[in-house]
């Protein structure tokens, strides 16, 4: 019966649409961070694991050399006590002070690879808990992206319901007895505009 001006509400579709639009698109983007976060956190747990393998050659590697060391200390009093009584040469006495030295020093340097290893393992360790952390953020994220896209849709909706507001349809058909308004006229709330007459009667 009558179309009534919905420019206003034709607009506001359109940006109901555009918001919905740009809702998804947030969500996208934040699944997107959701892979790469997950990339980050499987990337942490292979550095663990990595860095767990190294303490357990580190420590090997400690005992191997304690074992050396042991041997160098047992030959260096062997040819120390040689060397007093004149059975053994400068040289070979020398030769197996050094070899001590060289053995314990090596000691020392396979037990500090061994506290690296467990420094890098306690660093491994925590960035998996904030890539953790930082998944779970991001899925809470891609939860609420997702109920701004519902509220989005809803808001769509309404605007399309207003805008069918803008067309007045006949409750049966039949044909207009009397118009009362012309087209421009403004209306007020329950001003009559015509009258119809039902073909059936």
């Amino acid at each position: 019966l009558i179309k009534l001006d919905g420019r206003d509400l034709k607009l506001r579709v359109e940006q109901a649409e555009i918001a919905l639009e740009t809702a998804k698109a947030n969500v996208s983007v934040v699944k997107s961070n959701v892979s790469s976060a997950d990339a980050a956190a499987s990337a942490t747990s292979t550095s663990i694991a990595t860095a767990q393998a190294n303490i357990a050659t580190a420590q090997a590697n400690v005992e191997a050399a304690k074992v050396r060391a042991w041997n160098a200390n047992e030959n260096y009093k062997r040819f120390q006590q040689l060397f007093s009584q004149t059975s053994a040469t400068q040289q070979q006495y020398d030769q197996a002070l050094t070899e001590k030295n060289a053995a314990d020093k090596q000691v020392d340097i396979a037990e500090k690879q061994v506290n690296v290893a467990k420094a890098q393992l306690k660093s491994a360790q925590q960035q998996t808990l904030a890539s953790n952390a930082q998944v779970n953020g991001i899925n809470t994220q891609v939860n609420v992206a997702e109920v701004a896209i519902k509220q989005r849709q809803a808001d769509l909706d309404f605007a399309k319901l207003q805008l069918s507001y803008a067309y007045v349809i006949a409750p049966y058909d039949g044909y207009i007895s009397k118009k009362n308004v012309q087209i421009g006229q403004l209306l007020n709330p329950g001003q009559t505009v015509c009258s119809i007459v039902d073909e059936t009667s």
